[in-house]
């Protein structure tokens, strides 16, 4: 195996997801002074018409990517990411013109949620397949970090809302040409469509023999989103929904949203912003701690583990939130969720709704599913202010018991994918008599 080939690709689409990152959490420092410049009953809007964008790009690009390839949907969500940044760093003072760029950067973060997962995991051998599922989740948790800190050492500067906001554009300049010269397209995609050649020759660069594999039926792109409410397909795409909304809903994305408004509310003043940077870096160690674990561990223990441990540690955030003498104790416990999080449904939600559905229909299932876990996402982003300043710990209680759902779900329902080729998977759970029931409607 070229193992530097296959890693220097999967970085170069994961940089997308470091993007994605930029997107999600530079917010999070320009959210006070959003406030100020534009009122407090504004800042919802603007902060989740990102996420709308979201849940309209991820519902598109999927069927989009499996119609003409992933590669070509990963340069026009790269050009994309350049408006939006570039829209943001230049029109900070017109509240109608921000929230159009930020919709249109939400539309390419919805995007990247779909296809660089997808990419990953039909470029990535079996064995390290985990692994290398794992760059993208580890790109979102660098992408936060980066805004964490930009938004720390620039919010003093006069034109701090635009320098946070559109602080992406050099890298989604550099994402674009390097998608452009060095990415391959997908080999299991090319042979999807009949370019069993074009795939060969990336094939040869990537992996030893067996590792690329052909579909039994004929080359067909059929598929429609009726074809997947159908007979064993809808139970699948029921899986892989659940997972995905249960990622969002256990609360992580209003706590990268609002990290300093809720150590601000907390008493913590000045230092707000640095807890937040606190945590953004304890999002990207315990991402780390994942990445062998994957493939080590399995994916259904890892979130079983996770759900368990991000219950027992929102509990003491319930407890603790409203102390100012518990500040500390505060943000040990979010710690210890984050770390929960990163460390397993962070990444391993996203590998495991890739490896659920077949090639032929993976771009679209992915869609559905994570289209789903969007729209979870921005309710907390429209309500998630309201509800912490009138139930305070209360709504820590709501996420901690939906992640203890969440490990219940998983142990009763998902199957354990590790080290199975892609076959072996949809054989586990039946999904080539499905495809065949398919083919003989059509």
């Amino acid at each position: 195996m070229n193992r530097s080939y296959l890693v220097s690709t999967v970085l170069i689409a994961a940089l997308g997801a470091v993007l994605f990152g930029i997107s999600m959490g530079a917010v999070a420092g320009a959210a006070t002074l959003l406030e100020h410049q534009f009122g407090a009953d504004t800042l919802g809007f603007t902060v989740s018409i990102l996420v709308i964008g979201c849940m309209l790009g991820a519902f598109t690009f999927g069927p989009l990517s499996d119609k003409i390839g992933r590669k070509p949907a990963m340069i026009i969500l790269s050009l994309m990411f350049v408006l939006s940044f570039a829209g943001q760093l230049l029109c900070a003072n017109s509240l109608w013109l921000l929230r159009l760029s930020r919709l249109i950067g939400g539309l390419a973060t919805g995007a990247c949620s779909v296809v660089i997962p997808t990419y990953i995991s039909e470029i990535s051998p079996d064995d390290i397949r985990g692994k290398m599922g794992s760059m993208f989740q580890f790109g979102v948790v660098i992408g936060i970090i980066i805004a964490y800190a930009v938004d720390y050492f620039v919010q003093a500067y006069p034109m701090a809302i635009g320098l946070m906001l559109g602080q992406g554009l050099p890298w989604a300049v550099l994402y674009f040409f390097l998608l452009i010269m060095r990415l391959p397209e997908s080999p299991q995609w090319l042979i999807n469509q009949g370019r069993e050649h074009d795939a060969q020759q990336v094939f040869k660069k990537i992996s030893p023999q067996g590792f690329l594999e052909k579909p039994k039926t004929n080359v067909d792109n059929s598929y429609t989103f009726k074809n997947l409410l159908r007979s064993r397909m809808k139970f699948i795409l029921l899986l892989g929904v659940c997972l995905a909304a249960f990622q969002q809903i256990t609360g992580i994305n209003a706590v990268i949203f609002y990290a300093p408004k809720i150590f601000a509310q907390m008493g913590a003043g000045e230092d707000a912003l640095i807890s937040a940077v606190i945590i953004g870096s304890v999002n990207f160690v315990f991402t780390i701690v994942a990445i062998p674990l994957v493939d080590r561990l399995g994916r259904k223990q890892l979130l079983i583990w996770g759900g368990a441990g991000m219950s027992l540690t929102l509990s003491f955030v319930t407890f603790a939130y409203g102390d100012a003498s518990q500040s500390v104790g505060l943000l040990i416990a979010l710690m210890g969720y984050i770390a929960f999080f990163a460390a397993t449904w962070g990444p391993v939600m996203w590998i495991v709704t890739s490896e659920l559905y077949p090639t032929r229909i993976r771009g679209m299932a992915m869609s559905v599913s994570t289209a789903v876990s969007w729209m979870c996402t921005i309710a907390l982003g429209q309500f998630f202010p309201t509800l912490l300043a009138n139930f305070g710990g209360g709504i820590f209680a709501a996420f901690g018991l939906i992640s203890a759902v969440a490990a219940v779900f998983t142990f009763v329902y998902i199957p354990e994918t590790k080290g199975k080729s892609l076959r072996e998977i949809q054989q586990e759970l039946q999904l080539e008599s499905a495809e065949k029931e398919h083919f003989e409607q059509v």
